[in-house]
């Protein structure tokens, strides 16, 4: 443990899920190594090694980047006990690590560890879709519209006159999520990125089911979409619906996503040109 000491000392939620071996559901020999992993966007993530009686293993411990400072961003997607919920079904199912412990109140997770890459193949990401729609989640259907809007006010929190952000009361928008909120509930992931997608052996393992819920399966693989760009987005969503996919809802879901992108974007403080926004809304009346 000399080595991790150092890392011990700087962050008071590491020491807190270590303190914390006794409960949890891996029994735990020794801590062997600890190293943090490159950055994660809105989470730090430990990669522990630890010996049980059946051998040497490696957890991951995840816990929110912020620190709770004014100013600074909070949760924007689902409330952390839904997302572990969900996490819980999609891991009995085998698309997601196995969870060890949680601490609801500072949010952390301990479970398996599942490796980076290889990138997924198109197979692999419909597979990993079909499967994930067939779950039955926890909580109401995600609310486009109310994602939108939560990303609007962080960004406007900030005070940077220099944000673009789309209003979801625009007539283009409301347009757009009245079509997909016509389509059947499916379970679905809703940040189905290439980060997102680790592996435990030679299987994809899905992490950060924190914006997890039911939706329409057309958003869900538009996001999938945009996060892994070297798959072709229409051979995606045709493999993932077949005959009865509906190419002017995939077009609409694609610019809603770019929509939900846009005031992300802003919500994290990085300028997108106006000009950018407005083809969005363009292209919604157009569809």
């Amino acid at each position: 443990m000399s080595l991790s000491q150092p890392l011990l000392k700087q962050d008071a939620m590491l020491r807190l899920a270590l303190e914390q071996l006794s409960d949890w559901t891996v029994s735990v020999e020794t801590v062997s190594s600890i190293f943090l992993l490159p950055h994660r966007g809105a989470h730090r993530v430990y990669r522990v090694g630890i010996t049980t009686e059946q051998g040497r293993r490696d957890v991951a411990i995840r816990m929110p980047s912020r620190s709770n400072q004014p100013g600074e961003i909070t949760r924007l997607g689902q409330p952390f006990e839904r997302e572990i919920a969900n996490h819980v079904i999609a891991s009995q199912h085998q698309l997601a690590p196995q969870l060890f412990w949680t601490d609801p109140e500072h949010e952390i997770a301990v479970m398996e560890y599942a490796t980076a890459g290889p990138a997924v193949n198109l197979e692999e990401l419909v597979e990993c879709l079909q499967r994930i729609h067939d779950l039955t989640l926890e909580g109401n259907r995600l609310s486009l519209a109310t994602i939108l809007d939560d990303y609007r006010r962080a960004a406007s929190t900030r005070g940077d006159c220099k944000v673009t952000t789309l209003d979801p009361e625009l007539p283009p928008l409301q347009n757009a999520f009245a079509a997909l909120a016509e389509q059947p509930e499916a379970g679905c992931h809703h940040d189905l990125n290439s980060a997102n997608l680790l592996r435990q052996g030679h299987r994809p393992s899905v992490i950060d089911w924190e914006y997890a819920a039911p939706g329409d399966v057309y958003f869900d693989t538009a996001a999938a979409s945009a996060g892994n760009p070297s798959i072709d987005g229409t051979a995606l969503i045709t493999a993932v619906l077949g005959e009865k996919t509906d190419l002017r809802l995939w077009q609409i879901a694609r610019l809603v996503y770019r929509a939900v992108e846009i005031n992300w974007l802003a919500a994290m403080g990085e300028v997108v040109a106006p000009r950018e926004a407005q083809m969005v809304l363009t292209a919604l009346e157009a569809v």
